[in-house]
């Protein structure tokens, strides 16, 4: 069976006592990357050998994982959050169906319902849209694009590019309000509510795990 846990965003005391137990007592623990892994079992006081499930995984690497799903107890974990939300762990479960395995969610922290409980907006609905392509004119065709949205709408990127995309959405969405989460719950935490083109000098020098929520 294979079992989707959910781990800390920021704050490392933000895990069930569930999580833990499954991650204590599994046959086998996947994560996404060593070090992150090895820093979230070294803050349960947990010593355990596990395997990766990440870009750099192939279609053997899923065929072994979903063998080990039928005959034991597998827990896969992200580098923070909730698995299989922009993560690889979604080819897991999708092996694992089409076997007719057991997945089962433990629920917890996620950075997406984390933003959203800050808005000070009522929101009818929202659109998530992730990551935006790296490449610079796929960026800026996005960003044309993202311009129709009349929904709200969630981006994210790596925190080193969180300056360069705050200055692309000030000058695509520059009157539009926003709420900028950083380091959300983490020992940085900061979340700012405003205009899209204050965003790019308040957050000015940080690089740190973001997410934006633009509102409609």
């Amino acid at each position: 069976m294979l079992y989707l846990v959910a781990t800390p965003i920021g704050n490392s005391e933000d895990i069930t006592l569930r999580a833990v137990r499954l991650i204590n007592e599994c046959d086998l623990l996947i994560g996404e990357e060593r070090k992150s892994t090895a820093q979230l079992l070294k803050s349960l006081n947990i010593q355990k050998k596990f395997e990766l499930l990440n870009e750099h995984s192939d279609t053997q690497d899923i065929e072994f994982f979903t063998k080990e799903c039928k005959t034991k107890t597998v827990a896969l974990v992200t580098d923070a959050g909730t698995p299989s939300f922009h993560d690889p762990g979604f080819q897991l479960v999708e092996s694992c169906r089409k076997n007719n395995i057991p997945v089962s969610p433990i629920p917890g922290a996620s950075s997406l319902t984390t933003l959203i409980s800050m808005t000070s907006q009522k929101l009818e609905d929202f659109r998530v849209y992730g990551f935006l392509p790296k490449d610079s004119d796929s960026r800026k065709s996005e960003l044309k694009k993202l311009k129709k949205e009349c929904s709200a709408f969630v981006l994210m990127d790596t925190p080193y590019r969180l300056e360069r995309l705050l200055s692309e959405l000030s000058i695509e969405f520059g009157n539009r309000k926003a709420l900028l989460g950083i380091d959300m719950t983490g020992p940085n935490e900061l979340y700012i509510e405003d205009q899209v083109f204050n965003l790019p000098q308040k957050a000015k020098g940080l690089k740190e795990p973001f997410m934006i929520l633009i509102y409609p």
